[in-house]
């Protein structure tokens, strides 16, 4: 493949998680601001004072949907922004040539989003932490730069 398809193809795989980062990063904090809401409201006889400051467009989606129910959509968003974030890794890694750093993605988000979910029972502030590694721009730069090196030395090695 010619180095200026692969860079074009890696920048506009790039711009897709990115993109994908804030679509992400916008749900979750609405979701977690109708939390904080819900939680300041029950039971508050001055509720109707209590400010909600998810976005409007996010409070209409979220509707009359109860703790439990948006605590359960945080989960399902995290798998599923999970898989959209892997599969975009592994795809721009095996468009651009990048074919074992590629098939070491699937291995990394497997591995990494079972710890997590195991460091959660316990600590759940650092499984945040990484499941927002996992979903960001990060996972494919590093791949990206590994599976560059490995071609590197091949070529030079080989």
């Amino acid at each position: 493949m010619k180095k200026h398809w692969s860079i074009a193809i890696n920048l506009f795989f790039l711009a897709i998680i990115s993109g994908l980062y804030f679509l992400r990063d916008f749900v979750f904090i609405n979701a977690n601001s109708q939390l904080k809401y819900l939680k300041g409201v029950k039971g508050n006889e001055y509720a109707e004072l209590y400010p909600n400051y998810t976005h409007s467009k996010m409070a209409d989606f979220f509707g009359d949907w109860t703790m439990e129910t948006i605590v359960s959509f945080k989960w399902y968003m995290t798998i599923a922004f999970t898989l959209s974030f892997g599969l975009l890794t592994f795809t721009g890694l095996k468009l651009t040539k990048n074919r074992k750093a590629a098939n070491y993605t699937i291995s990394i988000y497997i591995l990494c989003f079972i710890i997590a979910y195991l460091i959660s029972l316990f600590a759940y502030p650092v499984a945040r932490q990484i499941v927002g590694f996992l979903h960001s721009p990060i996972p494919y730069l590093l791949l990206l730069i590994a599976g560059f090196i490995e071609i590197r030395i091949r070529n030079n090695h080989g």
